[in-house]
């Protein structure tokens, strides 16, 4: 259902593809995956995610903490959020990550040194950035979902 969706998220019943997610989560209340998947809709979808979907997104952060695509995810949402104080150990556990090759990731230094500076929205122009740097398309590479042009109200 997920994959038809990308391809044509305007066609998409989210409403039955969150369904399934809710059922999945209620199998296993301990998996990250459903509650990152269900947060992942909204974004597909070009929408807002709601309080409960942004809920479940830090829960399964705290789940799966050295998931690095779901951190950097919780980081951009946190920036959302403007906890920019709680982003910062996040996106830190990132750059200094030894399996990472940083000076390829120059954009996520930058995030890092607004977050320092308490600018969230430079912040997270600077993460949206390095995403769009790496896919080579205007796309949220965590997990190849078209960012929508313009975000509503309150981000």
């Amino acid at each position: 259902m997920i994959a038809e969706a990308r391809t044509a998220p305007t066609k998409a019943d989210w409403s039955a593809i969150r369904r399934w997610l809710v059922r999945a989560n209620g199998a296993d209340l301990e998996n990250a995956e459903p509650l990152y998947l269900f947060y992942q809709t909204f974004r597909m979808a070009g929408v807002r995610p709601t309080a409960n979907a942004i809920d479940g997104l830090y829960y399964s952060f705290a789940l799966a903490p050295n998931d690095i695509g779901l951190r950097l995810t919780t980081v951009r949402q946190m920036l959302t959020d403007k906890k920019v104080e709680a982003a910062e150990p996040l996106l830190a556990a990132v750059i200094f990550n030894p399996h990472l090759d940083i000076a390829k990731r120059p954009m996520l230094t930058q995030a890092m040194d607004r977050i320092k500076a308490r600018d969230a929205s430079g912040a997270l122009t600077a993460m949206e950035d390095d995403f769009r740097m790496r896919s080579g398309l205007e796309e949220d590479s965590d997990q190849g979902i078209a960012l929508p042009s313009t975000l509503p109200d309150g981000e």
